[in-house]
């Protein structure tokens, strides 16, 4: 299951890019994925803020999970990303053990085998949910670390002391942002770069030189 987005979060974001002249509809997944296909076609010649806005949108979004089923209504089944109210994978061409799991209840719903034993107990079948979203989750993490570390060798190899950013966040203490050359994430601390003012609610600073940065510059 895949469970709506965090919407408070989506609309401090829609606030952020009205000040860009973008909006956003998010009350369906069809309504976020039409408002996305709507500001690339505005912006049919910056395809990197295409990619910046996925990303940040990407992040309001909650974890999509394993479940059993018999533990929650039908209705909290829904798949929001995919816009499905059911869904599941059993296909894969690596053979995830939840594909596994998902083949034996089909071979057994429809007569061809028997059920194992393990699923035929509510308890063991949420153990199982819980023990397959612990290691999805833990290799999320894996492959975010392995990023980066290759990132960190990359520019140790190459000896880089400043990349340009775009900024993607701006909060009380730092901004952060992604590098368009790179497509790795940053962020700068305000004591190194002296700040005049901050705008938590709109978004954007002023440096002690009287420069004012907001999102996306």
């Amino acid at each position: 299951r895949h469970p709506k987005p965090k919407f408070d979060q989506l609309e401090i974001l829609n606030n952020i890019f009205a000040t860009n002249n973008l909006s956003l509809e998010y009350q369906t997944s069809k309504k976020l994925s039409d408002s996305l296909d709507k500001i690339k076609n505005q912006n049919i010649k910056n395809p990197f803020l295409n990619k910046l806005i996925r990303i940040m949108i990407t992040r309001t979004m909650n974890q999509a999970k394993y479940i059993n089923s018999s533990e929650y209504d039908f209705s909290d089944y829904e798949h929001y990303g995919l816009a499905m109210p059911i869904y599941t994978h059993f296909t894969s061409p690596i053979r995830r053990y939840c594909d596994v799991i998902v083949h034996r209840l089909l071979a057994a719903c429809l007569d061809i085998e028997s059920l194992p034993f393990i699923l035929t107990s509510k308890d063991k079948l949420n153990k199982l949910c819980d023990n397959m979203n612990k290691q999805n989750r833990k290799a999320f993490f894996c492959s975010r670390e392995s990023n980066t570390y290759s990132v960190y060798l990359y520019f140790l190899k190459y000896n880089m002391k400043e990349m340009e950013i775009v900024i993607t966040s701006i909060d009380s203490k730092f901004i952060s942002g992604i590098s368009k050359e790179h497509g790795i994430e940053t962020i700068v601390d305000f004591s190194e770069i002296g700040i005049k003012e901050i705008n938590n609610e709109l978004k954007y600073i002023i440096l002690n030189s009287n420069r004012k940065i907001k999102i996306f510059d």
